[in-house]
This record gives structure tokens, C-alpha cells and sequence, in this order.
């Protein structure tokens, strides 16, 4: 299981690399993030046996040297309280839209008025512990998570032309961006660094 999540991790990389071919840098750039993230709860299963997302967050942020890095390229990670509180309505406009949008689908959890009063818990949470970064990290999550419900088959680029332009910049907030090419290549690095560590544990 734990080869094939490798496995998983690289065809993530392949597809940074074919977007980026294809001048579609805003696929490549969260098929690079989803390669980094995928990679570290695989340390974090190794290391702590969880997928906890909070527990990744919390070792990386601790453990891992490159972790500066990852947050220096993903600059919508946040460790200020204000900016923290943004992202938080960003998400829940977002989410406020799509439920009108889609009223048939205005049930499902991930558009559930629910779903916000859960997020709300978690964001006190995080916030009473001063975890930003990682509260912006889950709320990226979390609005990465409606576009993947909300997508019809579409791309990232065709999904967000379709957007209010408030709205863009909501998502923009919340790593919905197109970086450049040298900080796509890093976080595809900065993921392999992890495979390296993650392939030494299953040696051991």
C-alpha cells in the first residue's frame, strides 16, 4: 500500500510537469501541492501512525527543515490571527455561492450549512492555539475540496473564468493560483525530499 502511495505521489509530479508543458500553470501548481501533501501524511503515518490532518501539519512544521520553504512558496498560509479570520468567510462565501447555485445540491455535506458550523468549531480551535498556519492550510482543504464537488469535469482554469470576480479573489486567497514555473519545480523537490525520508522508513 505504501509503494502505491509513492506511486500516487509521482503521477501527481508527471502532472505538474505536463501542465506546465501545456501553459497550465494553475493545474500544475496545485497538482504540486497535492504531490507535497500527499507525500507528508505518508511521513506522518510512518512517523506517528495517523492521517491526521492537524498531526501533519504540526510535524511538519516541527520536524521537517524544508518546511520554511513549502510555507515561503504557498505564501496564502497564513500565521496572522487577522488574515486567518479572512480566509475563514472567504470559504464560507464560497461555499454560501455554490449552495445557491446549486439548491439541488444544497444537502450534500459539502454544501451543508452544517459543514459551515464545523469548520467554525475547528477554526476556533485552531485559532485558540494559534495554529494559522495550519487553520489555512485545512481551509485551502476545505475550498479545494467544494471545487472538486462543483467541478462538472471542468479544469481549474475553465472553473474559475466562470467565477464573480469577487470570488477569484477569494479563492486566490486560498491557493487558487498560478505560480511560477521555478516555484511548481521547488514544491515538486521539496515533495521528493519527502519520498527520499518516507522510502528510508520503509527500508528500516
Amino acid at each position: 500500500m505504501k509503494s502505491e502511495w509513492i506511486k500516487v505521489v509521482h503521477e501527481r509530479q508527471k502532472w505538474a510537469k505536463e501542465s506546465i508543458e501545456a501553459g497550465n500553470l494553475y493545474s500544475a501548481t496545485i497538482a504540486a501541492g497535492a504531490a507535497w501533501a500527499d507525500t507528508a501524511f505518508l511521513v506522518t503515518y510512518l512517523e506517528q501512525g495517523n492521517l491526521s490532518t492537524g498531526s501533519m501539519m504540526l510535524l511538519m512544521e516541527k520536524n521537517w527543515p524544508s518546511f520554511g520553504d513549502y510555507t515561503d512558496i504557498s505564501y496564502w498560509l497564513t500565521n496572522s490571527e487577522n488574515q486567518a479570520s479572512t480566509i475563514i468567510r472567504a470559504v464560507e462565501r464560497f461555499r454560501e455561492f455554490l449552495r445557491n447555485k446549486y439548491p439541488e445540491s444544497c444537502n450534500n455535506f459539502s454544501l451543508s450549512t452544517i459543514q459551515d458550523v464545523l469548520m467554525g468549531r475547528k477554526a476556533k480551535r485552531l485559532i485558540r492555539s494559534k495554529q494559522f498556519t495550519n487553520l489555512s492550510w485545512q481551509f485551502a482543504g476545505e475550498a479545494f475540496w467544494l471545487f472538486l464537488s462543483t467541478s462538472e469535469g471542468r479544469s481549474i482554469e475553465e472553473y474559475l473564468v466562470s467565477l464573480p470576480l469577487p470570488l477569484q479573489e477569494d479563492l486566490e486567497k486560498l491557493g487558487f493560483v498560478a505560480l511560477e514555473v521555478r516555484h511548481i519545480e521547488r514544491l515538486c523537490e521539496l515533495s521528493e525530499e519527502l519520498v527520499s525520508h518516507a522510502t528510508k522508513k520503509l527500508l528500516i
